[in-house]
């Protein structure tokens, strides 16, 4: 089902929401960009070899999976860019949280797999004890997004909190 066929869908099967998951980078929890960019510049690093090697794999599958610490991947980033201090300053950075945007955290790690794996999807539908079609989701990731709407969960791609608190108001899931 296509995100823009969710609106008819919802219509004919009024079906109630009974939970609203929301992606955490990205769209609950934000990075300062500008922070990065200033770390990089003083380092002599490439820009965005800092986000490159941090969010690329095998070093994020890694960590999201269970498979390293934080602590290790951190290293693993140093190592990648030839600078762990560098990384460890940047990734040591406060991420700011949306706060009206947080809704239900689940940790990968316990799910040993990631984004957009349906596996995922499964664990968190079966964690809740759901059906499919009662789950709402978000992620700034359209891949992420695609590969719920492929396992029977209404989703739609992030694009802001305020686009999202809309969404759910005109689809009747937020007064």
């Amino acid at each position: 089902m296509s995100v823009s066929a969710w609106p008819h869908w919802r219509e004919n099967h009024k079906q109630l929401i009974a939970a609203l998951i929301f992606d955490l980078d990205g769209v609950v929890r934000h990075f300062d960009n500008a922070h990065r960019v200033e770390v990089e510049r003083r380092h002599g690093l490439e820009p965005d070899s800092l986000w490159h090697n941090a969010f690329s794999p095998p070093h994020i599958d890694q960590l999201l999976t269970g498979q390293m610490t934080r602590a290790a991947w951190v290293q693993a980033v140093g190592d990648a860019i030839g600078n762990r201090q560098a990384a460890a300053e940047w990734l040591s950075a406060p991420a700011s949280v949306d706060e009206e945007m947080r809704r239900l955290l689940v940790e990968l790690q316990d799910i040993g797999h990631r984004k957009p794996k349906p596996e995922v999807y499964h664990h968190v539908g079966d964690h809740l004890g759901l059906d499919p079609h009662q789950i709402w989701f978000t992620d700034d990731s359209s891949t992420n997004v695609d590969s719920a709407l492929a396992v029977g969960w209404q989703a739609e791609q992030f694009t802001s909190p305020q686009a999202t608190r809309l969404s759910l108001a005109t689809h009747d899931i937020l007064s």
